[in-house]
Order: C-alpha cells, then structure tokens, then sequence
C-alpha cells in the first residue's frame, strides 16, 4: 500500500512524539491548528507484536489535510522530511494508517517537492522568478 509520512531526519519520530522544550507536542506549535487538535492516540497499538508501528496518510490529500503548505515548510526548516512508503503490513485506524518498517519495500523522499519558491532576482530593471522576466 502506498502511504505517506513526514518525519524528523535523525530521530524518524513524527510531530506528536517529538517534544519543544517545554515538553508539548511539536506539531501544537505550527501554524495549521486542525492537524494539533487531531486526536493521535498514544498506546499499546503502535507496539503490537512486538514491532514498532509507524503513523502515515493513505493518501497525499489527506496529508495535505493534516498539514498546510505552510506546516510542511515549517517541519522541513524544523529538520522533517516527506516520505512516500510503500508498505505491506498496514492497519487502518480512524484517522491514520500505521505501517511497520519491516514490511516497507520502497522508501522515497520526495520532500524536494515542497521546495520553498525562489525569491524575485532584480535583473536589468526586471524582475527574474524562475528565470522569467516579470515587468511590475
């Protein structure tokens, strides 16, 4: 199944398990409330069988649900990264899919698609965005 996942780079923790110093959840700190007040349930489920279960979207409209554009952004200057998974051991709950990373067969960043846009470069009395000349 093809899934969807942002997670800390070094830790692979997503934003409910990753604390601010303060201790609360990292993902009540970014600019979208409706993904801070999504209930994520904390629990036996994402260690049954022994094996870690990692939370993902089954799709990227319900990634971008979750997350604004704006979120993503702040999570990918926060050290994040988009994934799209293809696992084969899922279970669906009410508001997410988690896979184990024993079953994922393909693992593919693809946080280069939520790139920050390039900033407006002066150039002869035009502006350039994208190297396109742009008249004010």
């Amino acid at each position: 199944m093809l899934l969807y996942r942002i997670q800390h780079i070094e830790t692979d923790k997503g934003m409910w398990q990753t604390l601010s110093a303060e201790g609360k959840p990292l993902v009540t700190y970014l600019s979208n409330q409706v993904v801070a007040t999504m209930p994520m349930p904390h629990g036996d489920i994402y260690g049954t069988a022994g094996r870690r279960w990692y939370s993902s979207a089954n799709s990227l409209e319900l990634l971008h649900m979750w997350f604004s554009p704006a979120d993503i952004l702040e999570l990918i200057d926060l050290g994040f990264e988009v994934f799209q998974v293809e696992a084969s051991e899922v279970q669906h709950l009410p508001n997410e899919v988690i896979f184990t990373k024993e079953s994922v067969t393909s693992w593919t960043n693809i946080t280069s698609n939520y790139a920050k846009p390039e900033p407006p470069q002066q150039v002869y009395g035009l502006r350039m965005f994208r190297n396109t000349p742009v008249e004010y």
